[in-house]
């Protein structure tokens, strides 16, 4: 069945401000995979949404569904619009039409704003370009804490989220970071008992720092390089960073684990825990990727180990090293 989207909009007397829905439409058709993503008005704008409809059906829908691009449930969304769709029933009763939710309230849409407020706020960062660089990053931590004021961030956890929206610019880890209860004290405390870290590639091992590495005598480990990592992975035909996860065994038990990268290496270390009782003290997992990544995060947040972890296809070695050197502060000042 051939689906058309009908993308509807107010529609403004000027003609750059309709172009922005168009264009929004053609992006919702790439993100969405759609066969045609059509923007309509109600006024100002064309086309009108009884000639986008006849668009659609000339295009060859068989069904139409419409989406108001409206943030909140007044007049328009609740009358009017599906008067609208009404209307095009009558002229193509073949034709499936069905009326989605405006947009609403929604954490996405809050992710945005906050986007936004930080860019504004961002525009003060011009005052600091003759700082010196520990004033650079003074001023970054400044910015960050104004924008999450209001947040409900628990105290310890505060400074991981805080580290890791430092190093990425990227508010959304605000909402999007999980903790287990007591992770971040698990971590201080594994790490000022001196455990080892072990990481699923160099790119996470190459971001921790190494003046807190020897301040706590912590040791990282990584051997998704290592020769015989390679060769059994070759010979089982399975990924390297399962091997290297099973490679590092005793230094996971007790230790603490930081996945940027592969979702293999995540799902290997929950059936390590699972089945053979490895049992690390805490598990930073947060590897990117449209391909596995969320699907590991939603197991280890169901697992019983303690973990930070983050939502989504988002992630990656520079946070999964920054949460890791957030750790290692706090633990370096408590030592």
């Amino acid at each position: 069945m051939k689906t058309a989207i009908l993308l509807l909009g107010h529609g403004s007397p000027r003609q750059e401000a309709n172009d922005s829905l168009v264009r929004t439409a053609s992006m919702i058709k790439m993100v969405g995979g759609y066969d045609m993503v059509t923007a309509a008005f109600m006024e100002f704008g064309k086309p009108d949404i009884q000639t986008g409809v006849k668009q659609c059906v000339d295009e060859g829908a068989e069904k139409i569904i419409f989406m108001p691009y409206f943030l909140y449930m007044g007049a328009h969304v609740s009358k009017d619009l599906p008067g609208e769709m009404e209307e095009a029933k009558k002229k193509y009763p073949s034709i499936e039409m069905i009326m989605t939710e405006p947009l609403g309230e929604d954490p996405k849409l809050a992710e945005v704003a906050v986007k936004r407020i930080a860019s504004a706020v961002s525009s003060r960062q011009q005052a600091a370009k003759n700082l010196p660089p520990e004033g650079i990053e003074k001023e970054s931590f400044r910015i960050i804490d104004d924008v999450l004021k209001g947040y409900n961030i628990g105290e310890l956890e505060y400074p991981v989220v805080r580290r890791v929206i430092h190093t990425t610019t990227d508010f959304e880890y605000a909402t999007s970071m999980l903790f287990s209860k007591g992770a971040v004290e698990a971590g201080i405390n594994a790490l000022k008992n001196g455990c080892s870290v072990v990481t699923d590639v160099d790119m996470v091992k190459a971001g921790i720092l190494k003046s807190y590495r020897n301040r706590l005598g912590i040791e990282v480990f990584c051997h998704i390089s290592d020769e015989d990592v390679i060769k059994e992975a070759k010979e089982k035909g399975v990924t390297r960073a399962t091997i290297a996860m099973q490679k590092a065994k005793e230094k996971i038990n007790g230790g603490i684990v930081a996945i940027g990268n592969a979702p293999t290496a995540l799902y290997e270390l929950i059936r390590l825990a699972k089945e053979e009782g490895i049992r690390p003290a805490l598990v930073l997992g947060m590897p990117v990727g449209f391909v596995g990544a969320a699907y590991s995060k939603e197991a280890l947040a169901a697992s019983n180990l303690n973990y930070i972890t983050n939502t989504g296809t988002k992630g990656g070695s520079t946070i999964t090293a920054a949460a890791v050197n957030a750790l290692m502060i706090l633990a370096a000042a408590t030592a």
